[in-house]
């Protein structure tokens, strides 16, 4: 039986609500479990309305792409977590205050995944954010450990805040309530005390690369005094007596932590020796002082989108933007998944710079693969090490539909609005310019054609972290250099990150939205299959004057 505990947890700051109506922000506890087929796992669920009506008719349901094989109860409860109401029947949470809920999930056969819960009222719905309201489940036919977690931060709230040295700590107190490893266990209390051999890991949820500051964890006494060194994770044998550990996070030399309650959460995960997970905490990490990038933003960012237009979280997204150092255009792409046809989408990002603040569009571009681009989204943010916007491409001041080689929709663009987190990605040189590939074969075609050919570059490294570039571009001479950033793991595999400058010269007359001249282009993410050497990667070029881009692929092979 799961013990009874308070749920304490940090929420996003949410936009100014309508007058008269209900907002709800939901966070869960424990954040995984770890089960027998058939048999509930119970958690705690605490849902806020901090808006100015009561939220009507409310309750807990399965979210949009959840298993067949899950089903889920509620039941309202104390603040204790003692149940105080009859199962699955709706509530009403009043304005100001906060409802808990017991929650039991079950699934009627194997189930290793998330499990997405939505909070739904008749005049209101919580973002679904993973890692702070949804439930990490694993299912087994014969119960294996079950670890159960509580984290604790110096200022009791749920956040985790650095301190004037750019470190901050928490503490976790964690437990098996199922399972232990097969006898003789090997434990303190053999054999009846459940120890089970357990694999402790600090990580992000939501961002792969950007903000990446350094986690390291030690298992501790109950008085937080650490019994082994700091490291990446930590193995611990947890039974049915509490383990204790300190988890530490060192900010990056002159980036800020980004403070995204609902989006950028440190978790702690526990995997057993199969590396299943079998327990999960998180924490809200934030910078005591927030650092403000020099000037205009610059450099490769990791963004996390989400669609207002469905709190219950299925319309998010992941992506990469680039900016080259002068501030200008920023470019990259998004990830999106129609089906199980996953793809890279390419984006513009235009718009002017006022004191600090930028206003302008992001435009996703159409790819022929009917994901009918929006032809714009106004996108208000501050430049930081970390930043946030919103956008809106029903509002009056909507981008205008972009001409050029990219197809637009010939409907009105979907209205849509959402918010949009960027985190800085720390890219340094991994492995020494002489890991670079030694040549990397660029081919340019249409994007909606692919037998359409633009041409094709040849780039050179020198070994020392540059590149020659050498080819052609619709009947142009092209030539230029390359720099190249690192390499890094993510999300959508392997990236290179590189910035780039070329030149065209001799086009011929009439070359479809150019003239002859000089252009210059900045190249932004590539992706490797896991395992595999060849690379290939998404990009889009640009030119004064010309607003649109071209899709290309290129492979290189890593050594």
């Amino acid at each position: 039986m799961l013990r009874s505990v308070v749920l304490s947890a940090a929420f996003a700051a949410s936009a100014s609500a309508a007058l008269a109506a209900p907002v709800l922000n939901a966070a869960t506890l424990p954040n995984s479990r770890a089960v027998a087929v058939n048999s509930p796992a119970t958690l705690f669920a605490s849902v806020i309305n901090s808006g100015d009506a009561n939220a009507t008719n409310c309750r807990i349901a399965l979210g949009f792409g959840a298993d067949p094989a899950l089903s889920v109860s509620y039941s309202p409860a104390d603040g204790a977590g003692n149940i105080n109401g009859p199962a699955d029947t709706p509530v009403t949470i009043n304005l100001g205050t906060t409802q808990q809920f017991v929650v039991a999930v079950t699934a009627s056969s194997a189930f290793t995944g998330s499990v997405p819960l939505t909070y739904v009222c008749d005049n209101a719905q919580a973002i679904s954010a993973t890692g702070l309201n949804d439930l990490s489940l694993h299912a087994t036919v014969a119960a294996g450990p079950d670890v159960i977690t509580i984290a604790s931060t110096l200022t009791g709230d749920g956040i985790m805040n650095t301190n004037v040295n750019g470190r901050a700590i928490i503490s976790i107190a964690a437990l098996n309530i199922g399972a232990g490893d097969p006898p003789p266990d090997g434990g303190p209390d053999v054999p009846t005390a459940n120890e089970a051999t357990i694999t402790v890991r600090p990580t992000y949820t939501n961002f792969s690369d950007g903000a990446q500051h350094t986690l390291t964890i030690c298992q501790s006494n109950a008085s937080a005094v650490c019994q082994t060194a700091f490291a990446s994770s930590v193995q611990a044998t947890i039974g049915d007596s509490p383990v204790f550990f300190n988890v530490a996070l060192q900010q990056l030399p002159d980036i800020g932590v980004p403070f995204f309650p609902g989006e950028y959460r440190l978790r702690v995960e526990f995997q057993d020796s199969g590396g299943n997970l079998v327990g999960a905490t998180s924490v809200a990490p934030r910078s005591g002082s927030p650092t403000v990038q020099e000037d205009l933003p610059h450099g490769l960012w990791e963004m996390f989108i989400r669609d207002d237009s469905d709190p219950g979280g299925s319309f998010t997204r992941t992506g990469r933007l680039f900016f080259p150092p002068d501030g200008g255009q920023g470019m990259g792409a998004v990830q999106r998944d129609p089906g199980s046809n996953p793809y890279l989408q390419p984006i513009l990002l235009s718009g002017d710079y006022d004191n600090a603040q930028f206003v302008g569009c992001v435009q996703f571009l159409e790819t022929g693969q009917n994901d009918l681009a929006y032809p714009g989204l106004s996108m208000p943010y501050e430049p930081r090490h970390f930043m946030r916007g919103t956008y809106d491409s029903s509002s009056g001041n909507a981008c205008p539909p972009v001409a050029g080689d990219i197809d637009q929709p010939t409907i009105n663009p979907l209205a849509s609005s959402g918010r949009f987190y960027l985190g800085y990605v720390n890219l340094t040189m991994d492995g020494g310019p002489s890991q670079d590939p030694a040549t990397i074969n660029w081919m340019i075609r249409n994007p909606l054609d692919e037998n359409d050919s633009y041409g094709s570059a040849t780039m050179v490294s020198d070994q020392q972290g540059g590149y020659s570039v050498t080819g052609t571009y619709r009947g142009c001479t092209l030539t230029g250099s390359l720099s190249r950033y690192s390499t890094v793991s993510s999300t959508f595999g392997s990236q290179l990150a590189f910035e780039a400058s070329y030149t065209t010269t001799a086009c011929p007359q009439g070359s479809p939205g150019w003239a002859t001249g000089d252009f210059t282009g900045f190249f932004a993410v590539g992706e490797r299959e896991q395992g595999a050497t060849e690379v290939e990667a998404l990009q889009v070029i640009f030119a004064d004057g010309f607003e649109s881009g071209d899709t290309s692929a290129w492979s290189a092979t890593i050594p």
